[in-house]
């Protein structure tokens, strides 16, 4: 192979090798920008409190950074769709801007569960905003099928499914209040393992 050649292939082989780095660069910093984002919402929630408004945005600016650097994670769309969720609840907000921001919501939690479908907390997210989006359709009734196949027990999970389930009882068919139904047993039989072990902490 004469001179010329070789450098082609080095050229190209160097373009490649570029496009690889500058990749890994870029997910890199997304995962670092929405671990961060995750770690200030987790922070709400274990303080009991609700954020301000300030505080959402600062997490949805990070979150839109990191979506701009990989839009193909389904933790940054999953997490935007829970700031929207929270946001629809803030005192002040009106009947328009709710349901704006439901809608904001629900279209990126329907871009996690295409991406990763296997995650129970993006069905139970989708269910959510179906919720108060007052959507008791078809998609409400696979979301609730999903989340109870991927996440029965997951601690985190069930006090929500109970109470969305709780407010679609009316709306749903025999089968999915059938389902329903088996929340509220796994509810109170999570309540009396607790009772139980608390119990014989106290008694040991």
């Amino acid at each position: 192979m004469d001179s010329l050649g070789r450098k082609i292939q080095l050229g190209i082989f160097a373009v490649f090798l570029a496009f690889i780095l500058i990749s890994a660069l870029r997910t890199g910093l997304a995962d670092v920008v929405s671990l961060n984002a995750n770690h200030l919402m987790n922070a709400w929630h274990s303080a009991r409190r609700m954020p301000s408004v300030e505080q959402i945005e600062t997490v949805t600016n990070r979150l839109d950074f990191a979506r701009y650097l990989t839009a193909s994670d389904p933790a940054i769309y999953e997490n935007m769709a829970r700031t929207r969720l929270i946001r629809a609840v803030l005192p002040g907000a009106t009947a328009e801007e709710k349901r704006a921001q439901l809608r904001a919501g629900l279209s990126e939690i329907r871009t996690a569960t295409r991406l990763r479908p296997i995650s129970p907390y993006s069905w139970v997210i989708l269910l959510a905003i179906k919720r108060d989006l007052k959507e008791f359709d078809a998609e409400f009734r696979t979301a609730l099928h999903r989340a109870l196949e991927l996440g029965p027990w997951e601690p985190r999970l069930l006090p929500v499914l109970i109470d969305v389930g709780s407010d679609a009882w009316s709306s749903m068919p025999a089968q999915e209040q059938a389902l329903i139904q088996q929340m509220f047993i796994r509810g109170l039989e999570k309540r009396h393992v607790s009772i139980r072990d608390e119990l014989r902490v106290r008694t040991d």
